[in-house]
């Protein structure tokens, strides 16, 4: 392990999340949109969930971050069937840092790597590497 990969510890942290991600039609937060009747309008932006915000924020440290992400097109991986189930900790850790930069790009992604199983797929394949750890 290099000095910049997580820890035991860090990946637990980072799993603990698992369950409440998994919670069956769970909305993740909501979109603020401008009031109709309001002279002031303004786009759409997401508001997160406290815990999806909290997990955001731990998943950017320096331990899960993959600096050369980008050429490595991390957001391809994710397209190929079975592509969780197999993965190494330097991709998830690739693919993780594509999610959390992304939303800078586009709002209201996390939403989407939420609600279509992605960031619950990467905790449970972290779970499985963080098993053999022991």
């Amino acid at each position: 392990m290099a000095n910049n990969d997580p820890t035991p510890e860090q990946i637990d942290q980072l799993t603990a999340f698992l369950p409440a991600f998994e919670t069956h039609g769970r909305e993740f937060g909501h979109w603020d949109v401008s009031d109709p009747n309001s002279e002031v309008m303004h786009f759409p932006y997401a508001i997160y969930d406290e815990d999806v915000d909290r997990f955001f924020k731990l998943a950017s440290q320096p331990c899960f971050a993959d600096l050369q992400y980008s050429e490595k097109n991390p957001g391809e991986w994710i397209k190929s069937a079975g592509f969780y189930e197999n993965a190494t900790l330097d991709q998830l850790r690739s693919v993780l840092t594509w999610w959390v930069r992304g939303e800078r790009f586009s709002e209201g992604l996390w939403f989407t790597a939420l609600k279509d199983g992605h960031i619950q797929s990467l905790l449970r394949r972290m779970q499985e590497l963080r098993q053999m750890m022991t």
